[in-house]
């Protein structure tokens, strides 16, 4: 199927890096299937313009599957009797990380439900060591905080 004229303007337009109207997204959402090729082939021109080609490599540490909130989409909420919950500790975070590091992953991504067990002192602490044992970058994955704690995540 060859590609009309305003697809092709709306896909040029998407390339240039113009803005994109909320009409012009959905357009490009509702193509038929026939459309998929030219649009993936866009998108994939944008992303290697704007990120290239590089892969970044990150290790996760999922430190507790425990969440006191009951979120439907996910895995983890509270309400999730199926699921074997677990916490680890301080000693096991840090040891995972180390060997992160031993394979030369650049970052590491701490993760966990929204468990208070880890308290904001305690996730500050935790980044800090990680920080000064390994050279790890981090990242936090650890639920909705308030500002006061990013900030000391921050800092840590």
């Amino acid at each position: 199927m060859s590609i009309s004229k305003p697809i092709e303007r709306l896909l040029g337009k998407a390339e240039a890096g113009t803005a994109l109207t909320r009409d012009d997204i959905l357009a490009l959402l509702k193509l038929p299937g026939d459309y998929s090729p030219d649009l993936f082939a866009a998108a994939n021109r944008v992303r290697r313009k704007e990120v290239g080609d590089e892969i970044f490599l990150r290790g996760i540490i999922e430190f507790s599957n425990i969440c006191e909130r009951n979120c439907l989409y996910c895995g983890l909420r509270k309400s999730n009797d199926r699921l074997s919950r677990y916490r680890m500790t301080d000693d096991e975070i840090l040891a995972t990380a180390r060997e992160i590091a031993k394979i030369r992953v650049p970052t590491v991504v701490l993760q966990s439900g929204e468990d208070s067990f880890y308290s904001t002192d305690r996730i500050c602490r935790m980044v800090e060591r990680i920080k000064n044992e390994t050279g790890l970058i981090i990242t936090l994955s650890i639920g909705e905080k308030n500002a006061a704690d990013y900030q000391a995540f921050a800092q840590s």
